[in-house]
């Protein structure tokens, strides 16, 4: 079954002038805190960096199965979805990620075992939703608390995993992780989609024994480096671990480092960046433990272990990271950065 936790990104191109936060989400009381990365100086050594708590731990909202971060004019905001309950809550980070104003809430077809949200260049933020018993798939543009469908279809395959990415021109894509392999996809224009049946451009079709590590892995993650898109997967059952970009052609890909990292190390992971490098938020939700994780992808050195840690509270079911303006008053300035 797809699970959103395990196949995150944060909704483009990491962006300069901007601090990484992220957001904790207990499921079975419905709390939530906000942290933020106080030392935007941290480099990549065995001190690690500090956290900053900017909101809670505070109890009172939704118990949620998936809670996912996206941006409207720059700014950070999150759909959260209760599968029980068919329903999208969306809210706005408060400024200095002090708290979360909820703008609305909307019922939904089916509950979805995964939402996605992205960027598109013509119509501003969506989301990409599957639902893995029904196969229900559905993309949708996400308005001022609301949100509208622009296109539904059923899925006739089981997908595993679903990732969105950015080519070297912020274009929209996706990877679906099936039984058949990968389907690698454009996001098509508002246009396109009206006369057609989905709403991707199928650019190829990678079979299970020719993908990355075999097309077993559990987590997959994106983000983007030098207007590169490079993906992390793993295998928590026997502990397997890749990093590869794909080729110009978004056709084929090349690994860059691949190792046995541990089995069952994480159950949840989130990209988050630093001076223009990319680090990795893991956690055992559930057993309290978590530690930073940093890629250096300019040598291909892989990733490197630099802080394990305890949660001070252990009963987290799941977190989100995301990007916000360092300077809260002037937004617009949150200016894009290829990097």
């Amino acid at each position: 079954m797809v699970n959103n936790a395990l196949c995150h990104h944060t909704g483009g191109p990491f962006k300069k002038n901007t601090i990484s936060y992220y957001i904790l989400h207990d499921r079975n009381s419905g709390s939530m805190a906000i942290n933020r990365l106080s030392d935007p100086d941290m480099k990549l050594t065995s001190e690690g960096g500090s956290m900053d708590t900017t909101m809670g731990p505070t109890e009172g909202f939704g118990t949620f199965d998936i809670v996912s971060p996206y941006y409207v004019d720059d700014w950070p905001h999150l759909i959260c979805m209760d599968k029980c309950c068919n329903s999208f809550v969306f809210y706005r980070v408060c400024e200095g990620g002090t708290g979360l104003e909820q703008i609305g809430e909307a019922e939904t077809a089916v509950g979805f075992d995964s939402v996605q949200c992205f960027t598109h260049p013509e119509m501003g933020p969506c989301f990409l939703a599957y639902d893995y018993e029904s196969g229900h798939a559905e993309m949708g543009s996400i308005g001022d608390g609301d949100y509208s469908t622009v296109k539904t279809y059923t899925m006739g395959s089981k997908w595993t995993n679903l990732i969105m990415y950015y080519d070297k021109h912020n274009w929209p894509h996706c990877i679906v992780v099936s039984e058949y392999g990968w389907s690698c996809n454009r996001i098509l224009c508002p246009d396109e989609i009206e006369g057609s049946a989905f709403i991707w451009q199928q650019l190829c079709t990678i079979e299970p024994g020719d993908t990355p590590l075999g097309n077993t892995y559990s987590h997959f993650m994106s983000w983007t480096f030098h207007r590169k898109a490079y993906f992390f997967a793993y295998d928590e059952c026997c502990g397997d671990a890749v990093v590869f970009k794909l080729g110009k052609d978004c056709c084929t890909y090349q690994e860059i480092w691949c190792d046995n990292i541990g089995e069952g190390k994480f159950t949840v992971i989130t990209p988050f960046y630093v001076n223009k490098n990319t680090y990795f938020m893991c956690g055992d939700m559930g057993e309290g433990r978590s530690g930073y994780w940093a890629a250096n992808m300019i040598d291909g050195s892989g990733i490197t272990n630099i802080r394990e840690t305890n949660w001070s509270i252990a009963n987290w079911t799941r977190f989100s990271s995301f990007q916000m303006p360092e300077d809260w008053g002037c937004s617009s300035d949150w200016e894009c950065e290829s990097d």
